[in-house]
């Protein structure tokens, strides 16, 4: 088999995300549609993401124990499409709240052999470009399912359903021919100890950021207290999840908001595919990386992602016939700056967790997104059902702010890693 046929399989994330970026838009629209609340759509962001945190765990387990990925693929595929099926007769945002709680969780199967497929065929090539290519498929596929949004009004909003069933079925189609049987052997010959470094990476990047092992989360915690190094990470960990929050916060009652002030369901689809415009920017541009400015990408992004939201409420006070075109302008920061963020904080975990306890500092990685986003969600509800969009959206920059005060190039790059980056990037010179 050549790399060239080897490399095929990565067709299938394109229809993967695809279907998972144009349901994360359908679904609060479905359900303000049928007179739900930003609260409605709030608890239903907060329950996918907590859902997928055992879901995750649990496929990682069977995962690991059977060692089928093209099974596990297949599986989720076949499983996601009568949960469309059924959400597309659903007339309740109860009833649309746990089918799609539902999906994370059939979904999410497919994800840890996705992963190990990425981590066994990377071999042949570094893993800043190869994280590149797949983020850019990644991303492309974002923007591909939010194409038929545009064109969507109320009486057609449940038909994009049917656009997603499409979607799945390309995925089943590209499992079939590009994932032989064989392709198993790539689990079968990968060590734990190179699995475990590498998720930190790739889960950023999935349509469910969750880890994709059957690690524990929480074990060795009181390791991390009674040790330097251990704590160092602890409080990276946090820096990273106040970041999370701030997103989820955010992006939760950000549709709602766009939904409140006028805009239709084509301009909301449009928006949200500028912010994955923004951040193929970033990927492209960033396939060959200066390390020795991780730090200063992490701090830049923080910047600009709370900026994004500020500019995201300016048309309430001032250009308010511009309202469009300025969340247009402040969603494709945001999405710049959450690329940015994304590889800059997770290269930086990923070379200072390098060790014994690797997997066990990914899987309380994993925990705190988790948490945060569950925890952001909820809050971004709260806030705007009982204050309004203006504190929520200040919550947002303020937990951007935070991050950015808590996050220290000198403490959180290690030394090493320093010297030798920039001797790196001295040669490339």
């Amino acid at each position: 088999m050549t790399n060239k046929v080897n490399d095929s399989w990565l067709s299938i994330v394109v229809p993967v995300s695809a279907l998972s970026s144009g349901l994360g838009v359908l679904v609060p629209l479905m359900i303000l549609s049928l007179h739900g609340t930003v609260m409605d759509v709030s608890f239903a962001v907060a329950l996918y993401t907590l859902v997928g945190i055992p879901a995750s765990l649990i496929w990682g387990k069977l995962t690991d124990e059977v060692m089928n990925l093209r099974l596990f693929i297949l599986l989720s595929i076949l499983g996601v499409f009568p949960e469309l099926l059924i959400m597309y007769f659903l007339l309740s945002s109860a009833a649309i709240t746990v089918s799609y709680a539902f999906y994370s969780f059939i979904a999410t199967a497919a994800s840890p052999s996705i992963n190990l497929l990425v981590i066994g065929k990377r071999r042949t090539s570094s893993l800043p470009s190869y994280f590149s290519l797949y983020s850019i498929l990644v991303i492309v596929g974002g923007i591909i399912g939010m194409l038929p949004g545009l064109f969507v009004d109320s009486q057609y909003l449940w038909a994009y359903l049917l656009f997603l069933m499409f979607l799945n079925a390309l995925s089943f189609i590209f499992s079939m021919i590009f994932i032989p049987k064989r392709m198993n052997f790539v689990a079968k010959k990968a060590e734990n100890r190179r699995i475990g470094r590498s998720f930190s990476l790739l889960n950023m990047l999935t349509p469910h950021p969750f880890l994709s092992t059957s690690h524990r989360l929480i074990d060795k915690l009181s390791f991390i207290v009674r040790h330097k190094h251990e704590r160092t990470i602890y409080l990276l960990l946090l820096t990273i999840g106040l970041f999370t929050i701030g997103i989820y916060v955010f992006n939760t009652s950000y549709i709602p908001f766009l939904y409140h002030y006028g805009l239709t369901y084509a301009d909301i689809f449009f928006i949200n595919m500028i912010n994955f415009v923004g951040q193929v920017v970033v990927y492209v541009s960033l396939i060959k990386y200066r390390k020795a400015l991780l730090g200063l990408y992490y701090r830049v992004s923080t910047l600009l992602r709370g900026f994004s939201y500020l500019v995201a409420f300016i048309p309430i006070f001032i250009f308010s016939s511009y309202f469009f075109t300025i969340n247009i302008l402040a969603y494709l920061i945001a999405g710049f700056a959450y690329a940015l963020w994304n590889v800059s904080s997770s290269v930086i975990l990923y070379s200072f967790i390098r060790g014994r306890h690797a997997a066990n500092y990914i899987g309380i990685w994993t925990a705190v997104l988790g948490t945060a986003g569950v925890v952001g969600a909820l809050l971004s509800g709260i806030i705007s059902s009982y204050g309004n969009y203006i504190l929520t959206f200040s919550l947002g920059i303020l937990m951007s702010i935070l991050s950015f005060l808590t996050f220290s190039e000198s403490r959180f790059i290690p030394t090493r890693t320093k010297s030798l980056n920039s001797q790196q990037d001295r040669l490339r010179n």
